[in-house]
């Protein structure tokens, strides 16, 4: 235990030189210290500190000393004038040598969707047709990346909301045409490489589930809905008999005969045709 003087030189926050005490103390085997103005304040510390606390002190509610196993904060001490001085504990050098856990692993930042797509695809082309790999990177480049490029692999985990808002707007009705602003095939090969990307992702731990398997869309019919015109009789005799009476070919001018062998060709197959309900490829592979 002792009291000592300090001088400190002027400086920016203290421009005159000041002159303070420090009173050193063990207490319960922890080194404290206490700094004070004067040195009749450093004697009154000295002689309160080596005396049970007093009165005023338990009275007042200041701990003079934390109790054993405590977690040691900044603490009070009451002067005999008064006044409160905090007092400072000084780490001991088994304090300091005290092992540190190591900190958790941090895990790696979630790779947006354009990152883990460039990845991807050049994976995938060490497997696919030249002529498949330019067919997924139109179907990104023009309907995916403008829309999903920058986001998170676990913000699409999390709100595959995303995916259902892009094949509405895929699908949404052009009021000028009347017809769906990105066709079936378009929309359905965009469904697919997206399915086929996010399956990926979970495959190398970027994802735990595939968001696309969440949803409440499928993928587009791949047949193409063609609309059936029915002819009727009568329009295929009109038809028959234009072919009987042709007289020329591609602006080409043939023999004026009654009934060229060129035309009763074509008008026996729009026979065929149209009463016996064959496709064009079948009526051509037939013999006579």
């Amino acid at each position: 235990m002792s009291i000592e003087k300090r001088v400190y030189p002027p400086s920016k926050r203290h421009p005159r030189k000041r002159t303070t005490w420090r009173v050193r103390w063990k207490e319960q085997g922890q080194h404290r210290s206490c700094e004070v103005a004067t040195h009749a304040e450093a004697r009154a510390l000295h002689a309160e500190v080596t005396s049970q606390p007093t009165p005023e002190a338990t009275a007042a509610g200041v701990a003079l000393s934390p109790a054993p196993g405590q977690i040691v904060q900044p603490q009070l001490m009451l002067l005999p004038d008064g006044r409160i001085v905090q007092l400072v504990e000084v780490p001991t050098l088994a304090s300091i040598q005290q092992p540190v856990a190591p900190a958790a692993p941090v895990a790696p930042a979630s790779p947006t969707l354009a990152e883990f797509w460039r990845e991807w695809i050049e994976h995938r082309a060490l497997r696919s047709a030249p002529s498949t790999i330019a067919t997924y990177e139109c179907a990104w480049q023009r309907h995916v990346e403008p829309a999903l490029g920058s986001l998170r692999l676990d913000e699409i985990e999390q709100r595959p909301r995303v995916l259902s808002d892009l094949f509405a707007q895929l699908g949404a009705i052009d009021p000028k045409t009347n017809a769906a602003r990105v066709g079936a095939p378009t929309r359905r090969k965009v469904f697919m490489l997206l399915r086929c990307v996010l399956r990926t992702a979970v495959a190398w731990n970027h994802l735990n589930v595939n968001p696309m398997d969440r949803l409440d869309e499928r993928a587009p019919s791949q047949k193409r809905q063609r609309s059936i015109v029915v002819f009727s009789a009568l329009h295929v005799e009109r038809m028959r008999r234009r072919m009987l009476a042709r007289t020329t070919y591609g602006g080409g001018m043939i023999r004026d005969l009654p009934f060229p062998a060129r035309n009763l060709r074509d008008a026996a197959l729009l026979t065929t045709l149209a009463y016996c309900g064959l496709r064009p490829a079948e009526a051509l592979a037939l013999r006579w």
